[in-house]
């Protein structure tokens, strides 16, 4: 007998499947930013606070273009700036509307204000300026991508105005303070990359406000990017963007030809070579780690392995970064950075951290943080109140023996990798003597190359001098060289630029000092600075025109009988 029953009984068994699948794939999508928190009795806020967090709290907002909304922010900030001897800096993460950050703002607020309170001896006056900016679309998760080009992109605008703002407030004034930029999620991201775009050309202006500050400490929570951007050399990719296409437009290769025609009085045959170097610069582009030769520069990398948004929806989204698709730093931490520290489930550090030894720490706290965004509560706030408030490491002329510090980080890396993280190791292990032999070569290096700006070269190779006398040489400082090529051809002649640098050490020092003598038609002296130069040449980068290296064009080429140089005859 045919059964009437089942159909609806089977229909309603499909639906209540699809309603389950569909509950189950909803969930999974919203697992890595779910608000699961766990709190404790430690977690509770002091209230009532808000009254005097408005003493030191100074809120800042951007738009998408990274342009200030309210007007009178900034310079109220600026008035408080002056009388800062702390600057915390918050910035917030992805899937923030106002009304969700202020309200973090103020759990966090409530919190610093009472351990300043609890420290009030040795306190700081301190102002926290909380960074809002658009993060939040609808619906969030399908906006992934876009949220995180938005947080490229206010890194590129918003934060280098909030820097600007800090700069002139300290420099103007003479005035110094410790500075602390805190990011959680695409906040971290925005500060990564925005500090890596401050500082891919180091100008003497910039430079004298960071080593203005008497500290200068990034706290990354949970943050979501690749551990490429804690390498070495990130930041220097930035420099290799410039358009050649520039150099190119301040170079006339018809006048070139026409003048070296006069100088050798004669025409050019079929394949012969004509050289111009074009522009010289001396360039500093410290990368993020490379800061510790500027000022007591720290980097925490609070991590937590229960952050699922950053250990797999991250990966997922990333497959045009830099490098492989990874778990990012905000679950897996930086691979390649053998300190690390634990935490305790009260929010304390639980294993001892020697700043002497690195700068640059992994913090496991995946006993207190259990989401991607479970941050704001006591623990949290404990715990970054404990890492900024490590005293400023004292080093001693007696080095203990089988300690390599940062010198033993990214040994998977390159050798010139390992060679520029021993050397910043090296200086920081001098402490202040390290920070002033910093200062020396960088006083002597903007000069020169301010006097290869003006084309002075008779300056320049007095300066280069003096620099090739130094015993410390600090990575992070390049030579480039832009060449004017013309190539002549049985029907037409080729022309193009090239842009290429080379790292400065104590050996390419004389490599520059050899374009600049030729510069003066000092053709006699280059061939010994120019074989000096190129021995110590471990590294070189190019831009996207040209075939040929600089180093094709150094004196005991010249007598191949196809390049010709302005200045010198073959």
């Amino acid at each position: 007998m045919h059964n009437t029953r089942s159909a609806p009984v089977f229909h309603h068994f499909i639906s209540r499947t699809i309603c389950a699948i569909g509950l189950y794939l909803a969930a999974a999508l919203i697992l890595g930013c779910a608000q699961k928190q766990q709190y404790t009795s430690q977690d509770l806020t002091i209230l009532p606070c808000e009254q005097k967090a408005n003493d030191f709290f100074f809120p800042l907002e951007y738009d998408e273009d990274g342009h200030y909304v309210y007007k009178d922010q900034a310079p109220a900030i600026e008035d408080a700036l002056q009388r800062a001897e702390r600057v915390y800096v918050f910035v917030h993460g992805w899937n923030k509307n106002p009304e969700l950050a202020e309200r973090d703002y103020q759990d966090l607020i409530c919190r610093f204000y009472t351990h300043s309170k609890r420290a009030e001896a040795e306190a700081k006056q301190s102002i926290i300026i909380g960074v809002f900016g658009p993060s939040a679309d609808f619906p969030p998760l399908l906006n992934f991508w876009r949220m995180k080009s938005r947080a490229d992109g206010l890194a590129l605008t918003g934060f280098q105005n909030l820097i600007s703002l800090l700069a002139s407030a300290s420099v103007e004034s003479n005035h110094r303070y410790d500075l602390v930029l805190i990011g959680h999620s695409f906040g971290g991201r925005i500060i990564l990359n925005g500090l890596a775009h401050y500082t891919a050309d180091l100008t003497p202006e910039k430079h004298r406000f960071l080593r203005h500050l008497n500290q200068l400490q990034l706290v990354l929570l949970t943050t979501a990017i690749g551990e490429y951007a804690l390498l070495p050399f990130f930041g220097r990719l930035e420099v290799a963007t410039e358009d050649p296409l520039e150099y190119k437009r301040d170079w006339d290769s018809e006048a070139f030809l026409q003048e070296m025609m006069k100088q050798y009085g004669r025409k050019f045959k079929h394949k012969e070579l004509l050289v111009d170097f074009v522009h010289l610069h001396l360039r500093w582009n410290p990368t993020l780690v490379e800061l510790s030769g500027v000022t007591d520069f720290r980097i925490y990398n609070i991590f937590s392995t229960h952050d699922y948004a950053n250990r797999l929806l991250y990966p997922m989204g990333s497959f045009t970064e830099r490098g492989q698709p990874a778990c990012a730093i905000g679950a897996c931490g930086v691979s390649q950075w053998p300190h690390q520290a634990s935490v305790t489930p009260a929010g304390s550090l639980g294993s001892s951290m020697s700043l002497t030894e690195s700068n640059l720490w992994n913090v496991d706290a995946s006993t207190i943080i259990f989401s991607h965004t479970d941050i704001y509560k006591g623990r949290i706030a404990n715990l970054i109140w404990e890492l900024i408030a490590l005293p400023r490491p004292v080093f001693s002329d007696n080095k203990v023996a089988g300690i390599p510090g940062n010198a033993g980080i990214y040994k998977r890396g390159s050798q010139q990798l390992q060679y520029a993280m021993k050397e910043i190791h090296r200086f920081r292990q001098m402490g202040e003597v390290g920070l002033k032999a910093v200062d020396e070569l960088s006083n002597l290096a903007f000069g020169v190359n301010e006097s290869l700006r003006k084309g002075d070269w008779a300056e320049a190779e007095k300066g280069i001098r003096e620099i090739a006398r130094q015993e410390h040489f600090y990575p992070g400082w390049h030579i480039q060289a832009d060449l004017g090529l013309i190539e002549k051809g049985l029907l037409w002649d080729s022309s193009r630029v090239r842009a290429e640098g080379t790292p400065l050490n104590v050996l390419t020092i004389h490599l520059l000092l050899a374009y600049v003598l030729l510069k003066q038609g000092k053709c006699d002296e280059i061939g010994n600075e120019a074989r000096i130069g190129t021995s110590g040449v471990t590294q070189r980068y190019w831009y996207k025109e040209g075939w040929l290296s600089s180093l094709d064009f150094l004196p005991d080429n010249f007598r191949t009988g196809r390049t010709r140089l302005l200045n010198c005859h073959e």
